[in-house]
């Protein structure tokens, strides 16, 4: 994989203040770069099962601490990260048709975009 098309996460850019949060989305970062390096024993069903599954780790915790905090717009937050996931398991369901490169690059913008973003929004809240 070229490094311009890899996801590297940089701490002052992508960090949004909360360090489990700022955990997961690194491991994540990790997960979708082994999307598309295609570098592990892994199939691409297998990672992306695994990123599937850790992201809603993420989502669940996520919201949790949006809740706990009562961040005003945590439903609208939670409706991206249903969109998310549906369009993963859209992936997942018809993997053997759908270009890696396809999935990797919609995974690498959406991450990327959501953390520089709508994370963002909850940094300072």
């Amino acid at each position: 994989m070229s490094e311009k098309r890899k996801l590297v996460w940089k701490e002052d850019e992508y960090s949004v203040g909360n360090a489990e949060m700022d955990e997961q989305h690194k491991l994540i970062f990790t997960i979708i770069n082994e999307l598309f390096a295609n570098e592990s024993s892994k199939s691409k069903m297998e990672v992306l099962t695994e990123l599937i599954d850790y992201s809603n780790v993420h989502f669940s915790s996520e919201e949790d601490m949006l809740n706990d905090t009562s961040y005003a717009e945590r439903f609208d937050h939670a409706l991206l990260h249903d969109e998310y996931n549906k369009r993963l398991v859209y992936f997942l369901d018809h993997i053997d048709d759908i270009d890696i490169e396809e999935i990797y690059d919609y995974a690498r913008l959406w991450w990327s975009s959501h953390v520089l973003v709508e994370d963002m929004k909850y940094k300072n809240n």
